[in-house]
């Protein structure tokens, strides 16, 4: 979710859910954003199987049909997606970078840091186990510290300091 340039590391992503596909995976991704220039550019770049869709912008991310938020970033401040997508109950994987990443892993159970390529395929593919199971009761709390009423009183107290 968001812009899809080198930061965000989509190719690795790519070449992840390739792997998953010539395997006979039946995981799916889905990106949301991107230029139309750089999605026609991962398009040429790559022979996409069919699990991997690129939607390019939409008004609003359909974050129910999903079960997982995924993240390859290179380096991660804040966050705002995956903040985003925690509130709807979605798991997440992330890499293992600073700042975000890190701190919202710390903070939850339900959000796996990756550090290569073969450890997000071996988190992916536990994840479609059968028996796989793990509650996103703590992705909804965290989530919850970064609601719009809660930051919107943080942002009035700090209006009302008198410096």
């Amino acid at each position: 979710v968001g812009h899809m340039e080198e930061i965000k590391n989509i190719d690795l992503v790519i070449e992840v859910f390739t792997e998953l596909y010539k395997r006979g995976s039946n995981v799916h991704i889905t990106f949301y954003g991107g230029s139309e220039k750089r999605l026609q550019q991962l398009r040429n770049q790559y022979n996409l199987p069919p699990i991997i869709q690129l939607k390019g912008i939409v008004n609003e991310v359909p974050y129910h049909l999903h079960q997982c938020y995924l993240s390859a970033s290179y380096t991660e401040l804040f966050s705002n997606a995956c903040v985003e997508a925690l509130s709807h109950g979605l798991l997440a994987l992330l890499s293992d970078v600073e700042i975000a990443h890190r701190f919202y892993a710390g903070q939850s159970n339900a959000i796996n840091l990756f550090k290569t390529k073969s450890e997000l395929i071996q988190k992916i593919e536990e994840m479609e186990e059968p028996d796989f199971y793990l509650s996103n009761e703590k992705n909804l709390a965290l989530a919850s510290r970064y609601s719009l009423e809660k930051v919107a009183q943080i942002y009035r107290e700090l209006l009302d300091r008198n410096f």
